[in-house]
């Protein structure tokens, strides 16, 4: 459950200086509730463990986890307009603070794996699973940038962001700091500076070209879950990890955009080099994992277009080509994949893929839009196959190799789906609305990840552990309609209904 309110305001000082700010406030309550397999299953006994005084089966576990935000901010800014060595000119400063405070708390009961694949409690608990923290998230920026017309057609923009973050956790189980206590105080400081030329020699065409850096510091989740002998079930369990460091973002870009009768269109390449990207690194438990900082790159090419077709149909797209890969070498801790080591290490090499990134994505809608009240609109959503975290060599194979049998190759197949909308406005404050997204029902999986499997397909308990390939299944067909009030209704352009 979340709830998020947020006042902005402006006031033009006079006619080249302008004031605007805003002040927010989010609050955002998550609670899971998980059945795994007990990993210490078969280290306590094979069969039974006595988990609450009497005989019985410890096999699973209910994790249970909370989580309280309250995030708020303000920030304000001026706007300077007027001309600078003889040209046009727009100077905007102006600073922000952030902040975020977290309460975050996880159980985890021993349990029994059932028949149905399910997890019955036995009311006794695992002190060892417990996790308990507080942290506090400040973040003080200043910024500017400038704009310059060097001709009529010709701008060119400059700007830098300045951003002091400390990062402060509090262990409510072991407060006091330590090797074994998430308490801490991280602080991260860095000035991001970005440049941009852009040429409108007419409305049709306008190529641009692009730098710029940003930054961000790991949240207090990622550094309460980086150690690799400690993994988590995210956003869930804590240990007591080596620091992770701030991400820093260096992105190249360049492309053509304009109007061209009506259509308006984009075609663009880019180039995102991240240092001390934090990734995610799967552990041999479907569910759990640490986060480790590793040098990512992402580059591709992009297209896109939008406009009327007539005055009653409407029709955009849009295709992305990404290429998201490790640029370093690394060793992985990845036991289920059929490539590893004695050890459960895999080698990653520059070059290779990151997980859950497809290389293709498509995107085509259509509105139509009978009378000037009712439109009527579809898209469809298309993604190219993604390696599965734990695959991030690229080696892994389903069969038998080193004496264990492996399942599953891998890796999601690519999909598409079909939604469907459709508005109908009563007058210009209020309208209906109703959507069916995912029309056929299309199974698909939006994400995965080896493992290793304790329940057979029968519901029945394994023999022996098996790798497999676990998969996050996407969203079911799902239809829903409401009512919309706009408070302030504004022209809506070609009557399109919302995306």
């Amino acid at each position: 459950m979340s709830q998020f309110v947020n006042l902005a305001a402006s006031h033009e000082i006079n006619d080249k200086l302008l004031f605007s700010g805003n002040t927010y406030y989010r609050r955002i309550g998550t609670g899971t509730l998980n059945g795994d397999a007990n990993d210490d299953f078969d280290l306590i006994n094979p069969t039974l463990a006595d988990c609450d005084g009497s005989e019985v089966n410890c096999s699973g576990l209910l994790n249970r986890t909370s989580a309280l935000q309250h995030n708020y901010g303000l920030s304000g800014q001026l706007t300077f307009a007027g001309d600078l060595f003889g040209q046009r000119n727009q100077f905007i400063v102006g600073a922000a603070y952030d902040e975020s405070r977290i309460r975050f708390g996880q159980t985890s009961e021993f349990g029994e794996l059932t028949a149905s694949r399910g997890v019955s409690g036995a009311g006794a608990f695992s002190d060892e699973a417990a996790a308990g923290l507080k942290g506090t998230t400040r973040t003080s920026s200043v910024f500017a940038t400038d704009t310059l017309s060097i001709k009529e057609q010709l701008h060119l923009t400059v700007s830098g962001r300045y951003n002091h973050v400390k990062v402060a956790n509090r262990d409510q189980i072991d407060p006091e700091p330590g090797p074994e206590s998430l308490t801490g105080t991280h602080t991260f400081a860095r000035f991001n500076p970005a440049i941009g030329l852009s040429w409108t020699p007419s409305p049709a065409i306008n190529p641009y070209v692009g730098y710029n850096e940003g930054s961000r510091a790991p949240s207090t989740i990622e550094l309460g879950c980086a150690n690799p002998d400690s993994p988590c079930r995210l956003p869930n369990s804590l240990a007591a990890d080596p620091p992770l460091n701030k991400v820093v973002t260096r992105t190249v870009e360049a492309g053509l955009r304009g109007n061209l009768r009506g259509m308006r269109w984009n075609a663009g390449v880019f180039n995102a080099s991240n240092t001390d990207d934090i990734v995610f690194i799967a552990s041999e438990t479907a569910g759990r994992g640490y986060f480790q900082n590793s040098d990512t790159r992402r580059r591709g090419v992009e297209f896109g277009f939008s406009g009327s077709l007539t005055e009653t149909v409407s029709i955009g797209g849009s295709y992305t080509f990404l290429d998201a890969t490790f640029r370093r070498d690394e060793q992985l801790s990845a036991p289920a994949n059929s490539s590893a080591d004695a050890d459960g290490k895999i080698d990653v090499r520059k070059g290779d893929r990151l997980p859950l990134i497809p290389r293709h994505q498509a995107k085509l809608f259509v509105d139509y839009r009978p009378t000037a009240a009712w439109t009527l609109g579809a898209d469809v959503i298309a993604l190219s196959s993604m390696r599965v975290r734990g695959n991030e060599n690229g080696q892994h194979q389903a069969g038998e190799a080193n004496g264990e049998e492996y399942l599953g190759k891998g890796e999601t197949s690519a999909f598409a789906v079909m939604n469907l909308r459709t508005s109908y406005r009563l007058n210009p404050r209020v309208s209906l609305f109703a959507r069916v997204n995912n029309v056929f029902d299309h199974q698909y999986y939006s994400g995965g990840q080896l493992g290793e499997r304790y329940v057979n397909l029968q519901g029945g308990k394994e023999a022996d552990e098996v790798a497999t390939t676990f998969f996050a299944p996407g969203a079911p067909r799902i239809a829903w309609f409401g009512v919309r009030i706009d408070l302030e209704p504004q022209k809506r352009k070609g009557g399109q209904v919302d995306r």
